[in-house]
């Protein structure tokens, strides 16, 4: 049986998360303080405003699922049928979906390893300020962390509920994620593929796993570009490569401030190799002290020394996890690697970083939470969920 307290504590972190956001929503809307209040919002704003207007036929809708604007925008019109501030109301919501992510990771973090641990994770994804902005306005990278989170909580953590239920709630949380970032499908489901592979595969079979996952990965390649091209992932591209080459051009076509590595040219696959860790390492921490030029950019600079810190414990955190949950454990690192990866080679803006990479910055700071309390030995109330809610 769970006592309140078990009870009690993930309640009050949604509930300071929520808070938390909703001064974050006052503030974008009082000041012209929020970076992350601009073009992209007032596109979706409008989108849906002429959603809720009548003003898009369902055929139109239909066949623009997973285009961004068109997506988020439905997904938040219901807002625009209401009296007042619609926005407004959309950034409540947003601010809830941000809070409710929270809340996930740190019932996936204590039940796995400790209440310090997950405290530890959660205490900057709730108060840094790149999160808070992020979640307090109109963007949709709220409801992909939400609908990511959730659905890996809802995988690995045994809850009495049916099967049948925690696998349709599952699938919607997916294919909500997928829909508003259709290009994220791929790092999904390494994810699960992993957690799946690690979990029901006997130890002397994982190396052979490996190999035949990449083997058939390779062989596989011009069947996947085709699954790839019809969900819309590549765009039309001719292959991974020649996708994420494309949206790297396009982004450094678009300038801005604070750009980086825009003299780094990559046209071959070695090019990729080569300069790949680079990319990932400005893509995770950026901006660094030399690219700071205002208040705001200091802000993230700390930001990004918090994360360096969380990064150098990650290591005896996944170590720390793998003991207790090897599927997770790998899944959540095989997911980061291929995100950071992937992100790192088309980034090239810090605004864009900053924002993008919080789908999968949490798991670092889980990580490193982890790796952390194991350090300093913090086991004064160690978690018996597990055993709890057997």
């Amino acid at each position: 049986m769970l006592n309140k307290q078990d009870v009690t504590e993930p309640i009050v972190v949604l509930t300071c998360a929520f808070i938390v956001r909703l001064g974050g929503v006052l503030i974008t809307n009082l000041t012209t303080l929020n970076p992350d209040q601009g073009a992209d919002t007032f596109a979706f704003a409008n989108q849906a405003h002429e959603i809720a207007s009548g003003n898009v036929p369902i055929s139109d809708l239909v066949n623009s699922l997973g285009s961004t604007v068109p997506t988020w925008g439905l997904f938040i019109s219901p807002f625009w049928l209401l009296p007042g501030p619609s926005e407004v109301y959309a950034q409540i919501f947003v601010a809830f979906l941000g809070s409710f992510a929270i809340f996930n990771i740190y019932l996936l973090i204590r039940y796995f390893h400790s209440t310090q641990a997950a405290l530890l994770t959660v205490i900057p994804l709730i108060f840094l300020p790149s999160s808070v902005a992020l979640h307090s306005v109109i963007l949709r990278d709220a409801a992909i962390l939400a609908s990511l989170t959730y659905s890996i909580r809802l995988f690995v953590i045994p809850y009495q509920i049916e099967k049948s239920a925690r696998l349709i709630l599952i699938i919607i949380s997916i294919t909500t994620a997928s829909l508003l970032r259709i290009e994220n499908l791929p790092i999904y489901a390494l994810v699960f593929f992993t957690i799946i592979s690690l979990t029901h595969l006997k130890k002397e079979y994982y190396l052979t796993a490996v190999f035949v996952f990449f083997a058939t990965s390779l062989l596989l390649t011009p069947v996947i570009n085709q699954i790839f091209n019809w969900l819309g992932i590549l765009r039309h591209r001719d292959g991974i490569l020649d996708f994420l080459m494309w949206m790297r051009g396009a982004r450094i076509r678009e300038g801005g401030r604070t750009q980086y590595l825009t003299d780094v040219t990559l046209q071959t696959p070695t090019d990729v190799l080569l300069y790949a860790p680079l990319m990932g390492i400005y893509f995770l921490y950026a901006p660094f002290p030399w690219m700071a030029e205002n208040i705001i950019d200091y802000l993230t600079v700390f930001e990004s020394v918090i994360m360096i810190v969380f990064s150098i414990f990650a290591i005896r955190g996944w170590v720390a996890l793998s003991r207790r949950n090897l599927g997770l454990a790998t899944g959540l690192l095989a997911g980061l690697v291929l995100f950071i990866t992937l992100y790192g080679i088309i980034s090239v803006n810090v605004g864009t970083t900053v924002r993008q990479r919080q789908t999968f910055s949490w798991v670092i700071f889980a990580l490193g939470a982890i790796g952390f309390t194991e350090q300093y030995k913090m086991r004064l109330v160690y978690s018996d969920y597990r055993s709890k809610t057997k």
